[in-house]
């Protein structure tokens, strides 16, 4: 595994990374595509098998034309500002997430929604994140992590995710994968994607 030298731009998604959000998404989703006339995401199995990609690329494999999924993310956002009220972060994130905000640019990108995502943090005691990029701004975390490096050369990018396909993009998108295995995805799946580096625990975030 590589080492991360510094000084380090970190980017982390927020489902399965930062909230313990997996049951609140999945029937989140699940109603929302059931509500567009979608019932095959209801099967965990089906709902993981989306994120071995971009989320929006892995509802058009289950063959949900490109305007279906355009209503449901906007019903999926509605659902979600209400559900995620509850949903506690994971130990540690808190504590990991403003040790490294004092140290430089921290971002969250995410398939979530910015305000969502935004107001959770708050709720949560994470103030110091710079700016949240959700699938409303961009539903592609490869262009969003693009351009967050080219704000940012002179720093070393880390995108910090649980699925394979924030493998994909990470390195998609030229920078390095690490992979964390409180997530959604197991550390099976996580290596499928080739991780630079797999943390096993919140309290190393950012350590040497």
């Amino acid at each position: 595994m590589k080492r991360m030298t510094p000084p380090l731009l970190w980017m982390f998604d927020f489902d399965g990374v930062i909230a313990d959000s997996l049951d609140i998404f999945h029937t989140s989703l699940a109603d929302a595509c059931r509500t567009h006339g979608y019932e095959q995401i209801r099967d965990r199995a089906i709902f993981l098998d989306i994120f071995d990609h971009n989320m929006v690329a892995g509802l058009l494999q289950l063959g949900i034309p490109s305007e279906r999924i355009t209503a449901i993310l906007s019903d999926l956002g509605r659902r979600l500002a209400t559900a995620m009220e509850p949903c506690q972060p994971f130990a540690g994130i808190p504590e990991a997430i403003n040790r490294l905000v004092a140290q430089g640019p921290v971002y969250v990108v995410t398939s979530n929604l910015t305000a969502v995502v935004r107001a959770y943090l708050d709720r949560h005691g994470m103030h110091g994140v710079r700016d949240v990029l959700g699938s409303d701004r961009n539903p592609s975390k490869q262009a969003k992590i693009r351009a967050l490096v080219a704000q940012w050369p002179a720093l070393s990018p880390v995108y910090v995710g649980d699925t394979l396909g924030d493998m994909e993009e990470a390195h998609a998108a030229g920078v390095q994968a690490v992979a964390v295995t409180w997530g959604w995805h197991n550390v099976n799946r996580l290596d499928r994607g080739h991780p630079d580096l797999v943390l096993r625990s919140p309290l190393t975030l950012g350590l040497p």
